[in-house]
């Protein structure tokens, strides 16, 4: 009995790898969605209000974007602490600089080239979050699929 309770939760710790595989995808999809949208309304919130970069920060700084409370005087402009942050909150590899290239170059100029540079990434977001949804939606299902197959197969194997 005890070897059987082994072999189910081996089995399930293999199965799980799956499906945190495709909760992972699916927080990249949501994060990048999040920051699309705060790249659509930042130039909106420096032409509209009187606020700091750092008040609109925290007024999005929100479940997955909520690496944007950590930025301060002190780091806005250094990329590796931008990057150390952002790993920190999960954010993928492949986003990071992209993220840090936004973040850097924020509130540095007047509110043209705010609303220029804030376009910009919101397409440049758009695109990596229809990616992120397309990654999610054809290899999501597959690494489920995948390891609970490995999972079945392991837990025949063993018993």
């Amino acid at each position: 009995m005890l070897r059987l309770s082994g072999i189910i939760l081996l089995c399930l710790a293999v199965a799980g790898i799956g499906f945190a595989m495709c909760e992972r995808m699916r927080y990249r999809k949501l994060y990048l969605d999040k920051i699309e949208r705060f790249a659509g309304l930042c130039s909106e919130e420096m032409r509209c209000s009187s606020d700091s970069i750092f008040e609109i920060f925290g007024k999005y700084a929100v479940k997955e974007l909520s690496f944007l409370k950590e930025f301060n005087k002190d780091n806005i402009k250094d990329t590796d602490k931008i990057r150390a942050i952002l790993m920190s909150h999960g954010i993928d590899e492949r986003d990071m600089f992209t993220i840090s290239d936004f973040i850097v170059r924020l509130g540095s100029g007047d509110i043209k080239s705010e609303e220029e540079h804030c376009a910009f990434f919101e397409n440049k977001f758009a695109k990596m979050r229809s990616d992120a949804e397309k990654e999610l939606s054809d290899r999501g299902k597959l690494f489920k699929s995948l390891f609970m197959f490995a999972g079945s197969a392991l837990f025949i194997i063993l018993t």
